[in-house]
């Protein structure tokens, strides 16, 4: 879904859409909006698909990059907001493969090295 949220974000900047009103726009750090362009958003993209094949390999992801990073944490902030989804309109959850209450802590303890990266999204 990430994906393909991200080809529209490219194809709608392209057809003159301001980034900021792109879906990637506003789930990126705003402090540096001014500096997201088009190019950005198609070597973003990249990023979020590299992070979708590293997360599939079994031995791990390692990221490369902090842009890496980032994608990694839309794609995590993603799940989480359509397993709200799911809760909310009633969608039973099968217990064994995930503890919602949990949420992602312990696959984001698990995938980063450090958190870092989030102090993109601090304005001080």
């Amino acid at each position: 879904m990430l994906i393909d949220e991200a080809f529209d974000d490219l194809k709608n900047v392209a057809n003159g859409e301001d980034v900021s009103e792109a879906m990637l726009g506003s789930q990126l750090p705003v402090h540096y909006l001014p500096k997201y362009s088009y190019l950005f958003l198609k070597q973003f993209l990249v990023c979020i698909i590299t992070v979708i094949r590293k997360l599939a390999q079994p031995e791990g992801a390692v990221f490369s990059s902090v842009a890496e990073e980032l994608a990694a944490w839309l794609l995590i902030q993603e799940a989480e907001g359509i397993l709200e989804t799911m809760e909310e309109d009633g969608e039973e959850i099968e217990e064994e493969a995930f503890e919602p209450e949990e949420g992602f802590d312990f696959f984001v303890d698990m995938l980063y090295e450090d958190l870092d990266f989030q102090f993109l999204y601090d304005d001080a």
